[in-house]
């Protein structure tokens, strides 16, 4: 187990570009296990494991309806299902659940039902589950952008702290913590506005300025093939304390 004083928000020594599918294949066993993707989005990690694990059964859970209805809307698989709902109130029965994942969802949850969302994880975990929270690091060139618009450093310190008080309190211990960088590319501004602006789960709205030095600092990242950038992460693995 890796000691709560170790704990960082951002450690750049030796880390390496990872997908996250690369992570949760080392650390989590999916065979076999019941699955919950707490803050889907999309759906797409949940889908991308229901498909590649067929014995594993995969339950995503959103907040937001809108992206809920385009999620129940999507191909079925029959390991796969989506259900609407918040991290403060997970709508799971106790111990049902073998492997909790937060894909860079906990700091969406409200800071003042952060601490209430994890015992909420706890809750729902057997009790030799795991919890893998993956959350982005305040900092890099893309972050440089985002907070033109939409500044998320106290909620990303919130989510931390958080994590960081689930394990102080004795209700989750500390597995591993990694920090890793995420390459994303993106092929111009449109469809960077359609993926970080005109997002259903947030109201962001830009002034005219704003807009400009938003898409003036994403067109010096491009190039022929598009804009890349390299984001900083940081994964905590927890367990279920005894």
């Amino acid at each position: 187990m890796a000691p709560i004083d170790s704990m960082q928000t951002w450690d750049p020594r030796g880390v390496e570009v990872c997908e996250l599918e690369s992570l949760y294949s080392e650390f989590l066993p999916l065979q076999e296990s019941r699955i919950l993707d707490l803050g889907c989005g999309n759906g797409d990690v949940g889908r991308a494991i229901a498909e590649s694990t067929p014995s594993a059964t995969v339950v995503g859970i959103e907040i937001d309806a809108l992206q809920h209805a385009e999620n129940i809307k999507s191909d079925p698989l029959p390991n796969l299902e989506f259900k609407h709902g918040g991290a403060e109130k997970i709508p799971e029965p106790d111990e049902s659940v073998d492997i909790v994942l937060m894909m860079k969802s906990l700091h969406h949850v409200p800071t003042d039902r952060m601490d209430q969302a994890l015992r909420e994880v706890r809750r729902v975990l057997h009790l030799d589950g795991l919890a893998f929270i993956v959350e982005p690091v305040f900092g890099g060139a893309f972050n440089e952008i985002l907070r033109i618009f939409h500044d998320e450093k106290e909620v990303r310190i919130a989510a931390f702290d958080a994590v960081r008080n689930a394990i102080s309190s004795g209700s989750m211990v500390l597995v591993e913590e990694r920090f890793f960088l995420t390459s994303v590319t993106i092929p111009d501004f449109d469809v960077f506005e359609q993926r970080y602006i005109d997002v259903t789960h947030s109201d962001i709205r830009l002034s005219s300025a704003q807009r400009t030095e938003v898409r003036q600092k994403f067109e010096r990242h491009m190039k022929p093939d598009g804009a890349t950038f390299k984001m900083p992460m940081r994964l905590d693995l927890l367990k279920k304390a005894d």
